[in-house]
């Protein structure tokens, strides 16, 4: 299994409330409008991509029976194989990319994430 990337890391991060970004001249509300143009224009570089991937692979699963004693009478339900299908998860493959370049946009902007002491 990979590792998440750093910067997928740190905007989880930033999201759960660590942390704070800060600007060394500009106010905290104005990063709200930098980090929503970053995310527009990392959005026009990356656009949602959706693929799909198999989470649970199909199976067999196997025939039985079921049976049932009541005095000296024995009652069996027969149960065929069935096919299983697999199922599937759609994802965006430009996720990471994305929040990458807005990160990195962010940063270039002036900004730096601070974590909390």
């Amino acid at each position: 299994m990979s590792r998440p990337p750093f910067a997928a890391v740190l905007v989880a991060t930033a999201l759960t409330g660590c942390g704070t970004w800060t600007h060394p001249t500009k106010p905290a509300a104005a990063y709200d409008v930098d980090r929503n143009q970053c995310n527009a224009s990392a959005i026009a570089r990356f656009p949602v991509a959706l693929a799909q991937r198999i989470d649970k692979p199909g199976y067999i699963e196997p025939g039985r029976s079921s049976c049932t004693t009541t005095g000296n009478t024995t009652n069996c339900v027969n149960y065929p194989p069935r096919e299983v299908p697999p199922t599937y998860i759609t994802y965006d493959t430009n996720e990471n990319r994305r929040s990458e370049a807005s990160d990195s946009c962010v940063r270039a902007a002036g900004w730096t994430y601070k974590l909390r002491d």
